[in-house]
């Protein structure tokens, strides 16, 4: 089964819009890969929901913060961060990503934010955009997109 943590922006988009993020949370649903997360990156997804303007889309899909949190938690495998040097010096948070996916032995960073997709790789671990790694890694799912 393939490893993969996703950022943060990632998993809002999957919850909020349809797209190539949704597919990424179904294949983990019906066990096609494992989404891995640390205590830290549920922290930064509830403080980023918690922000005024996902007050609507809250509203849209009659989904709380709390439910929505109880959801993703339930998907996802619980690891530990890895100890890493500082890497993303532009955005200092943006390690938590890479702490996760070192310590849960990640294949793939799945990511919209540009700091970490400049990197490509890091100790081992391919950092790609949702349509690449769908394209790449479930190619017939993504024919109709």
């Amino acid at each position: 089964m393939i490893r993969v943590v996703a950022d943060t922006n990632i998993v809002l988009s999957a919850y909020f819009w349809d797209g190539l993020p949704e597919k990424l949370l179904l294949l983990a649903r019906t066990g096609e890969c494992e989404l891995l997360v640390t205590d830290q990156l549920i922290a930064e997804l509830r403080t980023v929901l918690s922000r005024d303007k996902f007050e609507r889309n809250f509203a849209a899909t009659g989904v709380s913060l709390d439910q929505l949190i109880s959801d993703y938690s339930a998907l996802v495998k619980f690891v530990e961060a890895a100890e890493i040097p500082p890497t993303i010096l532009e955005d200092p948070p943006d390690d938590q990503v890479l702490a996760c996916a070192v310590g849960g032995d990640a294949r793939f960073i799945i990511s919209g934010n540009r700091h970490l997709l400049r990197l490509k790789q890091f100790q081992g671990i391919e950092i790609k955009t949702v349509a690449d790694f769908l394209t790449e890694q479930f190619p017939n799912d993504t024919e109709s997109s």
